[in-house]
């Protein structure tokens, strides 16, 4: 329910999110046609994709989740923002689990969740 607004494009991509967005659906775009690009004749100067690759992660096999959506026939926007808060749910998962594995009890694990999930600190 949180995450309502942003999924259904309500919210604004912020800050360097836009710029993400566009070479992320880029680089999808050009793997479902079957090409791993390297290069990108739309962008600034024609430079090389490389340092935006290794910025999120080329390799990362949770982008198949974009390509899954956009098969089922989810827009691309939509899809990249579905994603994006399936990634942080994975995240936050993966967070609480650490917590209670370090800390040793579900309660304090489960606070530290919500003060990460809830919290600017």
């Amino acid at each position: 329910f949180c995450f309502w607004d942003f999924i259904f494009g309500q919210l604004p991509f912020d800050s360097d999110a836009g710029a993400y967005y566009e070479h992320i659906k880029f680089y999808i775009e050009n793997l479902m046609k079957g090409i791993y690009p390297l290069w990108s004749p739309q962008s600034n100067h024609q430079v090389p994709c490389e340092f935006f690759l290794r910025r999120f992660d080329s390799f990362n096999p949770i982008f198949f989740l974009i390509i899954l959506f956009k098969s089922l026939g989810i827009p691309f926007e939509q899809a990249y923002r579905l994603f994006l808060a399936m990634y942080y749910l994975f995240a936050m998962t993966g967070f609480y689990l650490l917590a209670k594995r370090v800390l040793g009890d579900k309660l304090a694990a489960f606070v530290a969740f919500l003060l990460l999930t809830f919290s600017s600190f």
